[in-house]
């Protein structure tokens, strides 16, 4: 059973689960208890993945004019740079767009704490209106904007032959809250200091996304550059 805790990122954005780090901790007790990884979250590491066709200011300017000025039905219109497109065509969707290693450079990152720290800025300034990212959230949320939720986490350094207690780990958070890991671990080396021996560890970066097990597919093709993250996620299609 999913035990997501609903939260509001701030007033003028609905509720978005994701969960907190008490939650996620949970998992991961044992392997700190034992020494063997220390795991490292922040209630605010999280947002959403999107594959806009471009993403310079001025397209975000004329993004944000339209979803301030024409609320309802923004995603009709058809302006000036996207060439005859609608905002409804901008947002690619990784299942059905078959260039993989073009939606690779395409990829952009949507942090709720940069969206909590600029609701912040403007308040302190004065401002009344919603800020670009508190719009972009709420038209993600109404499902106009093609993007998929994700956590940011990681792990201290590990022993690979700790790799599949992990995993493990890893399979209960994803059949507690939907989120299963994409990528971010890679084996590197490092020096003994006491005897100089070179020693290989797991490093981590880890993203974790909500999606179908479809999507989830086409992101693996998209994102799984490492052998190791093949490894892992091979244990969750």
């Amino acid at each position: 059973m999913k035990y997501l805790k609903s939260y509001k990122v701030f007033e003028s954005v609905g509720k978005i689960n994701f969960p907190t780090y008490n939650e996620l901790h949970d998992f991961f007790v044992e392997l700190e208890d034992d020494e063997i990884t220390k795991f490292n979250y922040k209630d605010d590491n999280n947002g959403y993945l999107f594959f806009p066709q471009k993403w310079d200011i001025h397209t975000k300017s004329t993004l944000y004019y339209d979803m301030t000025w024409k609320e309802k039905n923004w995603h009709e219109e058809k302006p000036y740079d996207l060439l005859g497109d609608a905002w409804s065509d901008f947002f690619l969707d990784p299942v059905t767009y078959r260039d993989k290693a073009w939606l690779r450079r395409r990829a952009e990152w949507i942090n709720m704490d940069d969206v909590k720290s600029k609701r912040t800025n403007v308040k302190q300034l004065g401002g009344e209106g919603k800020t670009f990212e508190e719009l972009f959230i709420e038209n993600v949320e109404r499902g106009l904007i093609k993007a998929f939720p994700f956590i940011y986490c990681s792990f201290n350094i590990f022993d690979p032959k700790h790799l599949d207690l992990v995993i493990e780990r890893l399979k209960m958070v994803y059949e507690a809250t939907d989120f299963r890991p994409l990528f971010g671990f890679w084996k590197e080396d490092f020096v003994d200091e006491d005897n100089g021996d070179v020693i290989t560890l797991i490093n981590s970066n880890l993203y974790l996304v909500n999606v179908t097990d479809e999507e989830y597919k086409n992101l693996i093709e998209i994102f799984n550059d490492h052998k190791l993250d093949k490894q892992v996620t091979n244990h969750f299609i």
